[in-house]
């Protein structure tokens, strides 16, 4: 897991856009759940590959996808773009990431989005 060694085996592996890591144990029914919160760090510029075996491995046709992220200095575009491709049938929003820059701020910047965060069907 040393993302600093390109060389590591999460590097490489998340460097592998076919990659899809096992996911160990499940959360449940997914099909009870019209909103879904999907938190990640942003690793070599997008959501670690675990990610996509957990979108691909649900159907979240019709659902409202909420992603947010953390990053070093990347923004979450490229892997809400990413997300939005897995899950065509879905409303994925935009979301927010949370980055070395604006870490200070994150409790404010944090409220401020859940104020304004507009979930509609």
């Amino acid at each position: 897991m040393d993302w600093r060694n390109s060389a590591s085996r999460s590097m490489t592996k998340q460097g592998d856009a076919s990659a899809r890591p096992a996911i160990l144990g499940s959360p449940g029914d997914m099909a009870r759940y019209g909103i879904v919160f999907i938190g990640y760090p942003i690793w070599r510029g997008t959501a670690p590959r675990v990610i996509h075996t957990f979108l691909e491995s649900h159907d979240f046709s019709s659902r409202i996808i909420v992603p947010f992220s953390t990053s070093n200095t990347s923004g979450n575009s490229w892997s809400v773009t990413e997300i939005r491709r897995l899950l065509p049938d879905s409303n994925v929003l935009d979301g927010l990431n949370i980055n070395r820059v604006n870490l200070s701020r994150m409790d404010e910047l944090l409220a401020e989005w859940l104020d304004e965060l507009v979930i509609a069907d």
